[in-house]
């Protein structure tokens, strides 16, 4: 799940691979991850692009997308 921001920043999580280790939650400084109703949620307008999310996560399910 991802939101939109202004800046054409997506952050995506491929629910179906999330294994909830909430690593990503840890991680980000602006908090861009978080648990709602057992779903990682990513909220876009709060990225920073530091890019830390991807290499950090085990299952490889985060993605930023620009358009």
């Amino acid at each position: 799940m991802s939101l939109t921001t202004a800046n054409n920043i997506h952050v995506k999580v491929d629910l179906s691979k999330c294994t909830l280790c909430k690593m990503c939650i840890a991680y980000c400084p602006t908090h861009v991850f978080s648990l709602i109703e057992n779903r990682i949620v990513a909220d876009s307008s709060k990225c920073i692009e530091c890019y830390g999310c991807i290499p950090l996560c085990p299952s490889g399910v985060i993605k930023i997308e620009i358009s």
